[in-house]
């Protein structure tokens, strides 16, 4: 189960071979239909093509109570496609000889409960620890509590406590089942290897080098240009939706972003800008389960296309369908 209570989504979608439609208003036609029948406020589409944007636009509103435009430039919450940016972090520090993938994770959590000594950096990457996804959890996301200054609580400490209470829901690498909570651990674990905070280390060695002007995380409190607001649809009418802060989502799914910054992350996952064409091949390549299942990390095949369509959108509505992130029952 993906996290629910996000505001906004960006969707990665790679066309395998499939062309650019040849006049765009054909596309703003499919967009607005699209919007109008998923009930989508506003949304930003890039299409990439050779590595180039080849249309970048915004459709609607990004904030429905001044009537603002979304625009190419809108920010967005990502959502759980902040993913993507913590599993190559961990292969980042793979590649520097600081953490290894079959590391156990109890390397980082030695209080971790006996259950877990099996569970490796490598099942956390590809959903199949068998640790409970927390926000599954009826009533889970009940604890918060964030105060008028955005001090949240639980602690990451008492959060972590939290969770070795849960039993596991399988046995590490038997089956897959998707997990906020093991990429909440490896957000983490990048923190403790490398010895910057999280968000300082995608900032320093994603962000930074790919010129990612308008991605941050989701922290309320700064002046963003140009951020959309969220929004859910109820029966029939909007409503508000608060912002997924950092604290709660972490690593699984606290980012912000612009479809711009979004295309640029795609067009380097063809290079070697940030990783080794052998970390890359691995991400891609998926793990088989026990019970015969595929499953990628959440970073996965970019496959040979050099099309690429990046979609923004102030509302819930999208959320999984085409992230770079698979898992496939036999």
């Amino acid at each position: 189960m993906e996290i629910r209570h996000h505001t906004v989504a960006i969707v990665l979608l790679v066309i395998f071979g499939a062309p650019v439609p040849g006049k765009a208003d054909k596309i703003d036609d499919y967009i607005t239909a699209q919007m109008e029948r998923l009930h989508i406020p506003g949304a930003s589409l890039a299409i990439v093509r050779d590595g180039h944007i080849a249309k970048a636009q915004g459709y609607g509103f990004a904030n429905l109570e001044l009537k603002a435009p979304a625009t190419k430039d809108t920010v967005y919450e990502i959502g759980s496609t902040s993913k993507q940016f913590t599993a190559a972090a961990i292969m980042m520090l793979v590649e520097e000889g600081k953490v290894r993938l079959d590391d156990t994770i109890t390397k980082y959590f030695p209080e971790a409960p006996q259950t877990w000594r099996g569970i490796t950096i490598r099942h956390l990457l590809t959903h199949t620890s068998g640790i409970q996804n927390h926000v599954a959890v009826p009533h889970w996301l009940d604890v918060f509590r964030t105060n008028l200054a955005f001090e949240t609580t639980p602690s990451r400490d008492e959060l972590l406590k939290m969770f070795f209470k849960l039993p596991l829901e399988f046995q590490p690498g038997e089956t897959w089942a998707y997990d906020n909570s093991g990429y909440y651990l490896l957000g983490i674990i990048i923190e403790k290897a490398s010895g910057k905070p999280f968000w300082q280390f995608l900032d320093e060695r994603i962000f930074k080098p790919l010129g990612m002007k308008g991605t941050r995380n989701t922290d309320p409190r700064p002046i963003v240009p140009n951020r959309a607001s969220g929004y859910e649809w109820k029966t029939d009418h909007f409503e508000n939706r608060p912002i997924l802060l950092p604290a709660i989502a972490f690593s699984a799914g606290s980012l912000l972003s612009t479809i711009e910054d979004m295309a640029k992350w795609d067009v380097a996952l063809y290079t070697e800008k940030l990783l080794k064409r052998s970390s890359l091949e691995q991400m891609w390549t998926a793990d088989v389960t026990k019970d015969g299942g595929l499953c990628h990390s959440t970073t996965a095949s970019a496959g040979s296309s050099k099309t690429t369509v990046v979609i923004g959108s102030s509302s819930t509505v999208v959320e999984h369908q085409a992230f770079r992130q698979s898992c496939i029952d036999s």
